[in-house]
């Protein structure tokens, strides 16, 4: 039996991540139809299709220690590496203790193309355009005003409070699994 941590936004807990940015816009207005005929397939179409008139946005993050203020195309807050089936957030952790916000730095579509791109074939320069914020609670806050997705499910419109739970869930695994880093 091992103890992991949950992510917390706003009292809506969740085990892997939430994003602010292309992606709850794309799950806010994606066709049912499309979504049920092709899946995974109907999304990213309907992504490309929403890019084109996606806008950057300002980003702030109150870490508890400083207020971080950038542009960005895409948030990820995560307690697990995985976003959208693809691993992007390496350095988050289940068993860590804390939260790991991840920004999409840049005005640009393109740039957020690129770090999916980069990260989906674990490109040395991965991290060329991503900032990584570490703690146990965050303060998260966007200019336009943006809603938050939760592992898939459209959730609150900022600002919101980004925390973890930590141990909040025990889970049963295989005797050889180890217990340091967590695989989700």
């Amino acid at each position: 039996v091992r103890e992991i941590d949950l992510g917390c936004i706003d009292g809506d807990y969740f085990l892997n991540t939430a994003a602010i940015g292309l992606a709850p816009k794309v799950a806010e207005t994606v066709p049912h139809g499309l979504k049920r005929r092709l899946g995974r397939l109907g999304y990213l179409l309907w992504a490309s299709w929403s890019a084109a008139s996606f806008r950057a946005f300002r980003l702030r993050v109150d870490d508890g220690t400083k207020v971080h203020r950038l542009w960005a195309t895409e948030v990820r807050i995560a307690n697990g590496r995985f976003h959208g089936g693809m691993e992007l957030i390496e350095s988050a952790d289940i068993q860590s203790g804390e939260i790991v916000v991840q920004a999409v730095v840049g005005r640009s579509v393109f740039g957020l193309a690129k770090s999916y791109l980069a990260s989906a074939i674990k490109h040395k320069d991965r991290k060329a355009n991503v900032r990584e914020f570490h703690g146990k609670v965050m303060k998260i806050d966007t200019r336009p005003r943006q809603r938050v997705s939760i592992d898939g499910e459209l959730g609150p419109e900022m600002p919101i409070e980004a925390s973890v739970a930590p141990g909040a869930v025990k889970v049963v695994v295989p005797r050889s699994a180890q217990t340091g880093k967590g695989s989700s």
